[in-house]
């Protein structure tokens, strides 16, 4: 900046010197060693306000025909720097005045000064300089004032962060736990539609009949006690294939797949138990005929199951299903022993 103003020092005194005008001086008061206090800056809103009052109080005199000698100052700013004008005219007129003393102590022999003698006091110049000393106090004071202004506005605007920033948090927090909440309720409405169809898929496969044309009943009394169990073997075994159909569908979802995994454990339990069950019906018949015929069908149809349902069971019910297997073929062994050996007697 200094070097700035030592440019324009330079440009302006070389216009200057061709007008035989004073030069100028870009550096500061001290610099120069003159006791002259600078003014405040005005700024643009005192500058307004100053401006219009002298125009106005300008404009009036001219109404009135009086003659117009300017206005005292309407802003503190104004005010300020009428006084420090007045005193740096004090100075300058005191500093004049010691020149010229010292001029004519130097020669003593001038006739008469070229100079009208300051009719300025040393208590008016006291009192000048005590206002200035006030002036500058006051604008030391109004720094701290300033500065204790400007630390409180950026605490102010500090914490007004903070609390934008805690604020967009909460409301960041809020839309997640909001986002959440619908996708939640969304679930809950996907799954209760899932479930739905999945109770009407449930109706219909247990309210379907067997038919009785199946080819495993042709040559069996469906009326009898042992008919009628086998029907409803042969039934659970329907409802499991429909189930593993119902499983395989492309429009099947996760959760009704989980309900069919359940409801064809279910079956695959009562699966197991009925023929374990069918089994000690058979071995209750006395006719050892009877019993073989019988035999010789469950085996059958106990092991087509166990062939077609095997995917559909889980381990555990996978190991029960060999093992009632087991026990229905070993009975079918000891069963045809017994009717050969009775043969043979």
């Amino acid at each position: 900046m200094k070097e700035v103003r030592k440019i324009w020092e330079q440009t302006a005194n070389d216009k200057l010197a061709e007008h035989n005008l004073n030069f100028i001086d870009s550096r500061s008061y001290a610099d120069q060693g003159k006791d002259i206090e600078p003014q405040l800056k005005m700024g643009s809103v005192a500058t307004k306000l100053e401006r219009d009052a002298y125009e106005t109080a300008k404009a009036a005199a001219k109404e009135k025909g009086e003659l117009f000698n300017g206005i005292v100052p309407v802003t503190i700013r104004g005010e300020i720097n009428l006084m420090i004008t007045e005193r740096n005219r004090l100075v300058r007129t005191r500093e004049l005045a010691d020149l010229r003393e010292s001029q004519l102590f130097i020669v003593p022999a001038a006739p008469t000064p070229k100079y009208k003698p300051s009719q300025d006091s040393n208590d008016e110049l006291e009192q000048a300089e005590s206002v200035v000393e006030r002036i500058k106090q006051a604008r030391i004071q109004r720094q701290i004032a300033k500065e204790a202004a400007d630390a409180l506005e950026k605490q102010r605007i500090a914490q007004q962060q903070r609390d934008m920033a805690d604020k967009k948090e909460r409301e960041r927090l809020l839309a997640q736990e909001e986002a959440r909440q619908a996708k939640r309720e969304q679930h809950r409405v996907q799954i209760a539609a899932q479930e739905a169809d999945f109770k009407a898929q449930h109706g219909h496969i247990s309210h379907q009949e067997l038919s009785n044309q199946h080819r495993l009943l042709k040559n069996i009394d469906q009326e009898s006690d042992f008919g009628q169990r086998l029907k409803t073997l042969l039934h659970l075994d329907q409802q499991m294939s429909e189930w593993q159909h119902y499983r395989s569908e492309p429009g099947t979802t996760d959760h009704q797949k989980q309900l069919t995994g359940r409801e064809q454990h279910k079956i695959g339990s009562h699966i197991i138990s009925h023929s374990k069950q069918l089994l000690e019906h058979i071995k209750s018949i006395s006719d050892l005929s009877t019993r073989q015929a019988h035999t010789k069908t469950l085996e059958r149809v106990f092991d087509d199951i166990k062939d077609r349902q095997q995917s559909a069971l889980s381990p555990d019910q996978q190991g029960q299903m060999r093992t009632v297997s087991a026990e229905i073929n070993g009975y079918s062994r000891d069963i045809n022993r017994s009717r050969g050996m009775s043969l043979s007697f």
